[in-house]
């Protein structure tokens, strides 16, 4: 077993010098094989590098699509929000503890109750409820 694993890295060293006498030849290095070798190098360095970067980048999107304020805003895209609408409800769970934003969405007793005040964005709430929550809504 030594035997053919000293074979074999001497095999090894063998290729290793005839690839280094190749490559130290007088003006090999302005052949075009030389730039294609150093231009491959270059793209594998770049792609794996840009692997790295995409997996952090994805492993820090999923950190932080784990919060309520990344839910509330996942929600309001899904629902396909006004910035306007979702100024109103930010408006509207603003007395919320943080962890409950996104219970507007499935609790339409929280629009309810603005869509029917006296305030000045009572019909903006109004839209709201029926979008979210269809015509038939609890009030």
């Amino acid at each position: 077993m030594t035997m053919m694993t000293n074979l074999w890295l001497l095999a090894n060293v063998d290729a290793f010098r005839a690839a280094a006498r190749h490559m130290n030849r007088t003006g090999n290095w302005t052949g075009s094989g030389s730039l294609l070798l150093i231009a491959a190098v270059v793209g594998i360095a770049v792609f794996w590098a840009g692997l790295c970067w995409f997996d952090n980048y994805r492993k820090q999107r999923a950190l932080e699509s784990r919060t309520p304020q990344a839910l509330f805003s996942e929600l309001c895209r899904l629902h396909r929000l006004s910035r306007g609408q979702r100024t109103l409800l930010l408006a509207a769970v603003s007395q919320q503890r943080p962890e409950e934003m996104a219970k507007i969405f499935v609790d339409p007793s929280i629009l309810s109750s603005l869509a029917f005040s006296q305030r000045p964005e009572a019909d903006g709430y109004a839209q709201l409820l029926s979008q979210l929550f269809g015509e038939g809504s609890p009030t």
